[in-house]
């Protein structure tokens, strides 16, 4: 087990070792292959969004690996957390997806409406994750 774990990777094993299931059985429990955890645990294969609620769930908790100092990195944190892509949460908010991509990189500042929507749909959770830091 890592001691201090600062990557997904190292959360999971970490949760699986705990709790002493084998890849296959915690595989089956995050709903992905054998080989898809594997690759996970070892570093060699990106989490998708779609992914991040089930681990959550898995975890028993929000580890606290978000960056969420910017607004931008709070956006994409919400995203990751909900599992949603881009596209669903730029629908969502009724923005292009190009306008969601530049918050989450923070190239720029959601204002006016769009700040406001933004507020108003992840502000519970912009607390929450602020806590986290």
């Amino acid at each position: 087990m890592v001691e201090n774990p600062k990557t997904w990777a190292d959360q999971l094993r970490n949760r699986r070792l705990k709790l002493r299931l084998s890849l296959p059985k915690a595989a089956r429990l995050l709903k992905v292959s054998r080989n898809t955890l594997c690759e996970w645990e070892a570093r060699k294969l990106d989490i998708l969004a779609i992914h991040y609620p089930r681990i959550i769930n898995f975890l028993g908790y929000i580890p606290p690996l978000f960056s969420t100092k910017t607004t931008g990195q709070k956006i994409l944190a919400y995203r990751l957390i909900h599992g949603m892509s881009q596209q669903k949460l730029a629908l969502l908010l009724k923005v292009s997806q190009g306008a969601l991509s530049h918050w989450e990189r923070d190239v720029v500042e959601p204002r006016g409406g769009s700040k406001k929507k933004i507020e108003e749909l992840l502000g519970p959770m912009m607390e929450m994750l602020d806590e986290l830091r």
